[in-house]
C-alpha cells in the first residue's frame, strides 16, 4: 500500500474492507484459498484460488494491510472506479489473469460503465460516492464497524 496521505480504493474494494474486521487470518484465508462452489456441487469446477499458502503476499495487502488502513487516522480514503488500487496490482497473476482475459474479450479494459458499475453500487451501499476523499472515520461509520476502533 502506497504510504502518500491519499488511498486510492476501487468502491467494490469495501465489502473485504469490511469483511477483514470482522474475520481472523485464518478465516480470510480459507475465504482465499478455497472454492465456494466445491461443496455445493460435490465437483471441481474452473475457480482459482487467489492464494495457496496463508504466507502468500496476497495476504500481506488482501488483509493485513486492509486492516491497517482503517488503523490510521490520519489517512484519507478516495473511491474510485476506472483504474486498478493497490489492491488490483498486487492480485495474484493467475486470478489478475482471469480478469484481464474478460476485460480484452469484451474490450473494457477498466473502461465505464460496465467495470465501474460494480464500484458505484458498491460505494451506493454504503452510502459513499466516488471520487470524494473520506476520513478514516467516515468510513468506519459507513461500513459500520465503529465497535472494532
Amino acid at each position: 500500500m502506497a504510504s502518500s496521505d491519499v488511498v486510492e480504493l476501487r468502491g467494490h474494494h469495501l465489502k473485504p474492507l469490511q469483511y477483514v474486521h470482522k474475520v481472523t487470518r485464518e478465516q480470510f484465508f480459507r475465504e482465499l484459498s478455497e472454492d465456494p462452489c466445491a461443496e455445493e456441487n460435490g465437483q471441481r469446477t474452473s475457480w482459482v484460488p487467489y492464494v495457496n499458502s496463508p504466507e502468500d503476499p496476497f495476504m500481506k495487502i488482501g488483509y493485513d494491510d486492509l486492516r491497517k488502513l482503517l488503523a490510521d487516522s490520519s489517512k484519507l480514503i478516495r473511491l474510485i472506479a476506472d483504474r486498478p488500487d493497490f489492491i488490483c496490482v498486487a492480485c495474484p497473476p493467475k486470478k489478475r489473469q482471469i480478469c484481464e482475459n474478460l476485460i480484452n474479450r469484451v474490450g473494457l479494459a477498466f473502461q465505464p460503465p460496465i467495470t465501474s458499475s460494480v464500484d458505484i453500487s458498491a460505494a451506493r451501499e454504503f452510502g459513499l460516492e466516488l471520487d470524494v476523499n473520506y476520513t478514516t472515520k467516515e468510513i468506519i461509520h459507513a461500513l459500520g464497524l465503529e465497535e472494532h476502533y
